[in-house]
């Protein structure tokens, strides 16, 4: 298995006045942590499917994410305010070669 943590400062659009600092864990292979809860640093955690798992805390200026992942390609988080792309902020993450890349972006338009 091999992971990698990103951190990157962005999506302001989202939460205005919180800095929003989003901390990625990219796996690819199986990874081991799917068993049981939320280590105790975690105060939410949601399960999309098997395959698939966020955990955040919420701090006094910042919130903290933790994407699980068993993907041999990418990961990735968007956060909206209506659900749709446009105005979105989204996070995609990968591991090329042992090297980790995070792309932050904000969707203009359709």
């Amino acid at each position: 298995m091999t992971s990698a943590v990103v951190c990157a400062k962005g999506c302001r659009r989202v939460w205005p006045t919180v800095g929003l600092l989003l901390a990625m864990v990219v796996s690819c292979g199986l990874c081991t942590s799917f068993s049981g809860g939320p280590p105790p640093q975690w105060e939410h955690l949601v399960d999309f499917d098997p395959n698939y798992r966020l955990l955040w805390s919420v701090g006094s200026q910042e919130v903290t994410f933790e994407i699980q992942a068993r993907t041999l390609g990418y990961v990735g988080v968007g956060f909206s305010r209506d659900g749709t792309l446009v105005g979105a902020d989204i996070a995609v993450g990968w591991i090329d070669q042992g090297h980790v890349y995070l792309q932050v972006s904000y969707v203009n338009s359709s």
